[in-house]
């Protein structure tokens, strides 16, 4: 994402997409009321002699919002509302009509008042984690995922055809065939992002494919920045990984890595002592009231599936946890520690000390 201009005190924020993560971003902080200023496309009808047609226009239009549309497999963001300004000579103000943003799209956006989460996902937005290669498997099956951003894509699911039945010449093929899969998924995700590759999984088979990436593609294996023993392979591996801080550790500044740490260290305080935790809306409020919020967990899918009155309860809190010494943090819903935390209510607390604890 790119900041063209920004004016809070107009309530203007002017900005570029720059990439399918900013139309994530986008889509939970345009909200229903909002003014959006972009270039656009519309239909009109001329009638002809003999028959009438049509043709589409580009034109710039401002729109207020009614509903938001994120459409990842089309890569799109689809913004729906009525048109407050448009070019005289159309006569279209008051019309319905449907935005699309994609990557190198360009906008404004005017709210009455920005959040203090809308701002924080921006500013987050601008700085992009740096991508990288997970593979995690074993000698049964194989995940290779491209880790970005807030974004965990799968890139290849393998299966071996590794059996214990199988002669030594015999299984010595199908470990070459799987492992060649796996290099060939490796290779065609390089060609997407050059980056550092992180190797996991249980057993051995991570080192012989470690081997088998020497005697192939020797030039690679100055990309693996790790190899590391995890409980799992497929794609609970991958998850793993992030659970437990190994892609935190190889990437210092990885957002989501952050962000399903914070999560996984909650849920182990509340195993550990849960009267150091609290979570849902009216226990970590008491909380916050009181000074005992250490840090809070609110996750962005909490404000999209919030009334405005709750929004802004939402933002009070945020203010007044900090206000009293705590962090704030903002928990993307779109990996797994999101999810989590909206199954515990969205919103939750490490304490300083117990403090009114129902």
């Amino acid at each position: 994402m790119k900041i063209i201009k920004e004016d809070l005190k107009h309530g203007l924020i002017a900005l570029i997409v720059t990439n399918l993560n900013d139309l994530w971003v986008l889509y939970h902080i345009i909200e229903e009321g909002d003014l959006i200023y972009a270039k656009t496309t519309r239909e009109f009808k001329s009638d002809r002699v003999g028959r009438p047609s049509s043709r589409r226009i580009p034109i710039n239009i401002q729109l207020k919002v009614k509903n938001v549309y994120f459409d990842e497999e089309m890569k799109r963001l689809r913004i729906h509302g009525l048109i407050t300004e448009a070019p005289d000579e159309f006569n279209i103000k008051g019309a319905h009509h449907t935005l699309t943003l994609t990557e190198g799209s360009k906008l404004s956006i005017i709210k009455e008042e920005w959040g203090k989460y809308h701002l924080e996902r921006i500013k987050k937005a601008l700085i992009g984690d740096e991508p990288i290669i997970v593979i995690s498997l074993d000698s049964e099956e194989c995940c290779l995922a491209i880790i970005k951003d807030y974004n965990v894509n799968i890139e290849a699911e393998i299966k071996s055809s590794i059996s214990g039945k199988l002669s030594f010449n015999e299984r010595e093929e199908e470990i070459k065939k799987y492992f060649s899969a796996i290099l060939n998924a490796l290779t065609s995700s390089l060609f997407k992002v050059n980056c550092k590759i992180v190797i996991v999984g249980p057993g051995f088979a991570k080192e012989e494919f470690i081997k088998f990436m020497k005697l192939k593609k020797s030039e690679l294996i100055s990309k693996v920045a790790a190899v590391k023993n995890v409980g799992s392979s497929g794609l609970a591996g991958v998850y793993e990984a992030l659970r437990v801080g190994i892609i935190k550790d190889v990437l210092k500044k990885s957002k989501i890595a952050e962000e399903i740490g914070l999560v996984e260290e909650f849920l182990k305080m509340i195993a550990i002592n849960e009267n150091l935790t609290s979570f849902g809306i009216n226990e970590v409020e008491e909380n916050i009231i009181a000074g005992a919020v250490e840090k809070l967990l609110i996750c962005n899918d909490k404000f999209a599936n919030s009334t405005i009155e709750e929004r802004k309860k939402l933002e009070k809190l945020m203010k007044i946890a900090e206000d009293k010494g705590g962090k704030v943090f903002l928990i993307n819903g779109n990996h797994e520690g999101g999810k989590k935390l909206m199954a515990i209510g969205g919103i939750a607390a490490f304490l300083r000390y117990p403090k009114y604890k129902t």
